[in-house]
């Protein structure tokens, strides 16, 4: 009985053994199970802080610390804290700084009409005149106003039934450019295409304060027809600028939206310091640019904001906007503070601006030869 109880005890004993290891097994690939995803998701949280970050990011851009249009800002302007100058103060106080002329001295220097203000005792009395005639002007303030008013000609044709001295019925003419018998003068055409196209303001609304305010009912058609009609007598001039563009040895360039009949365009730029020339189409990019016909055929230096549709034309020297150069790094500056070469950078540039705009001053074509190589050695 004893023999039988402990071979059924060894045989529990060896089961016993016989299973620690794969119990061991088990255990060991249930590690190796957990450290593997533990170690992915060490990643995934990796990749998803990222992602915030870059979210967080994008979500700070605005038209002070990146490439960004301030139209794209829509209603959710700026912090007062980031509305910033991209230039850093110069210490002086705003506004005319000492010895600026005034811009308003031709304006009020002859007045058009001049009013006398004395006491109110002298209102009724007998001795004003003479009193008048022996005071002196103590102070003068000027009142500048605009008066709109319509100036209506009338082009009377006449006729002379019978010359006295030819014999016969005489009879005026018009001057050609009197055509119709109600038309508008050069003076108001004029003022509908600047409301247009340098006011942007549209053909209806320009309808509305030619009404409002001169009471002159201008139908749209007819504002529409104006400025066309200047557009069509403007074409040599705009190709000629056009020509001048292409020989530029800098062309400044740039495009932005606009809305165009409810649905957005854009306008592609081209410019210097005496021209500028300005097309619109409905691509933004490459296609866009073509069809203004200028870049295809530049062959100089081209500054411009870094947008890549610029980097195609290969036959032109790329320069890069600083102004756009400085709102990128205000945006490293402030998304990613631990980069401090943005702060030596912005600096940089700055500094390179002041010397830069002294030497303009001085009326000199170039900075001295110790800043170019001062800026040359400087490092970031």
């Amino acid at each position: 009985m004893r023999t039988r109880q402990n071979t059924i005890k060894q045989a529990g004993l060896n089961e016993e053994k016989s299973d620690a290891p794969n119990h061991f097994i088990s255990t060991k690939n249930h590690r190796r199970f957990l450290t593997k995803q533990n170690s992915t998701l060490t990643a995934t949280i990796a990749e998803l802080n990222q992602a915030i970050k870059e979210l967080k990011e994008q979500l700070n851009k605005n038209s002070k610390n990146s490439s960004k249009p301030p139209s794209s800002d829509g209603l959710k302007k700026p912090a007062v804290k980031k509305n910033r100058s991209l230039r850093e103060s110069s210490g002086k106080k705003q506004g005319a700084q000492q010895g600026h002329n005034g811009v308003d001295l031709s304006v009020i220097s002859n007045p058009d009409h001049t009013m006398e203000h004395m006491h109110f005792d002298c209102n009724g009395c007998p001795y004003r005149e003479k009193c008048l005639d022996n005071a002196c002007i103590k102070e003068t303030r000027h009142e500048i106003d605009a008066v709109v008013t319509v100036d209506v000609t009338a082009h009377n044709l006449i006729e002379v039934r019978e010359c006295p001295l030819h014999g016969g019925v005489k009879t005026g003419s018009f001057p050609k450019n009197i055509k119709a018998t109600v038309q508008y003068g050069k003076n108001l055409q004029a003022m509908v295409v600047a409301f247009n196209t340098v006011g942007a303001v549209s053909i209806n609304r320009t309808h509305e304060i030619l009404s409002s305010v001169l009471n002159i009912p201008l139908a749209t058609g007819t504002i529409k027809n104006m400025v066309t009609r200047c557009a069509e007598s403007l074409k040599d001039t705009y190709e000629q600028i056009r020509l001048k563009m292409i020989t530029l040895g800098l062309i400044h360039c740039d495009e932005t939206g606009s809305c165009v009949d409810g649905k957005t365009c854009w306008v592609h730029v081209a410019s210097d310091q005496n021209y500028t020339y300005l097309t619109i189409n409905q691509k933004s990019g490459q296609a866009g640019m073509d069809a203004a016909n200028v870049l295809p055929h530049a062959n100089g230096i081209i500054m411009h904001d870094c947008w890549n549709s610029y980097w195609k034309y290969q036959n032109v020297t790329h320069a890069i906007c600083c102004a756009h150069l400085l709102r990128e790094l205000n945006g490293v500056i402030e998304n990613h503070p631990e980069q401090t070469w943005a702060v030596r950078f912005k600096k940089l540039l700055l500094d390179m601006k002041k010397v830069r705009d002294k030497a303009l001053l001085l009326d000199k074509d170039e900075v001295s030869y110790y800043h170019r190589h001062k800026f040359d050695l400087q490092t970031v």
